[in-house]
């Protein structure tokens, strides 16, 4: 939908997200901690993130017929993203660590079509080449909670925290705002890591889904929202330095975001298999 349309808000639902991020984040700017942070380590940290990998997914955009389903890489040219990441991230006692992350994920390809596509309120001929070049960005909160002996080297832990997703798709002069129909998303997970004196393995996993939710706008009728997100990381934190800290793994991602009604059906989906590597900085 042309961001030049204007959208009713949906204030059930919205106000409430946007009241538990506000606190979340309010609490977190107190409180920071990071999602590769080993969990024995005491200390402020701030890390610098960045990731690369090949990606695959599927948008679809416009009125439920016709609208062209277009695959990131091979209609699209999107065939790899890179992610950075600026977290602010800490403890709370011996057992408890939180962190704030603001992350973008870059893709961008471009294509020259062989049929007639069907985006957003416009179409493209046959031969058009066009370049996509989405703007991907999420916001987080993290708590996660040590469970047992702080002491064993070998440990699970918990996590939960809250995730905020803005998706603007954009397609030569098209563009979809996703982001409008978009509201804050709890994250579950928990892992596990083993320290040694050189350093700490760490696996962790979260997410969540919603299937058919009420997001409370119109478009000719109800829109309705099923979102998911997944993300798992495993690798190495390690240290440099009392007072510098790198890690580096592996991450798999996946997201998607469908919004439905009696005018509109926009579909997007994205799963990414990366390398990563940070370095944190005690404050």
């Amino acid at each position: 939908v042309n961001p030049a349309r204007a959208r009713p808000g949906a204030p059930g639902i919205r106000s409430l997200g946007s009241v538990c991020l506000a606190a979340l984040l309010c609490f977190l700017a107190g409180v920071p901690a990071s999602a590769g942070q080993a969990m024995g380590e005491e200390g402020w940290w701030l890390a610098l993130q960045a990731g690369w990998g090949p990606v695959d997914g599927q948008v679809r955009v416009g009125e439920p017929s016709p609208s062209t389903p277009l695959g990131l890489g091979e209609d699209l040219g999107i065939d790899s993203a890179l992610t950075y990441a600026l977290s602010v991230c800490g403890s709370a006692g011996a057992q408890n660590r939180l962190a704030f992350t603001a992350e973008s994920i870059a893709m961008s390809g471009s294509a020259t079509f062989d049929k007639t596509v069907y985006f957003d309120e416009g179409s493209f001929p046959p031969g058009a080449s066009l370049k996509a070049d989405p703007r991907f960005y999420l916001l987080e909160g993290d708590y996660a909670r040590l469970l047992g002996d702080a002491s064993r080297p070998s440990r699970w832990f918990l996590s939960a925290g809250l995730v905020y997703a803005y998706l603007d798709f954009r397609l030569g002069d098209q563009s979809e705002d996703f982001y409008r129909q978009e509201v804050p998303m709890p994250l579950l997970g928990g892992g596990w890591e083993l320290t040694t004196r050189k350093g700490s393995f760490q696996v962790a996993a979260k997410g969540f889904q919603y299937n058919h939710i009420n997001t409370g706008e119109k478009e000719g009728s109800t829109v309705y929202l099923d979102q998911s997100l997944i993300d798992v990381w495993a690798g190495w934190i390690g240290s440099i330095s009392p007072r510098v800290r790198y890690a580096a793994g592996y991450r798999f991602f996946s997201f998607s975001q469908t919004e439905n009604s009696s005018e509109d059906y926009n579909d997007f989906h994205a799963h990414l298999n990366a390398l990563t590597a940070s370095l944190s900085f005690r404050l």
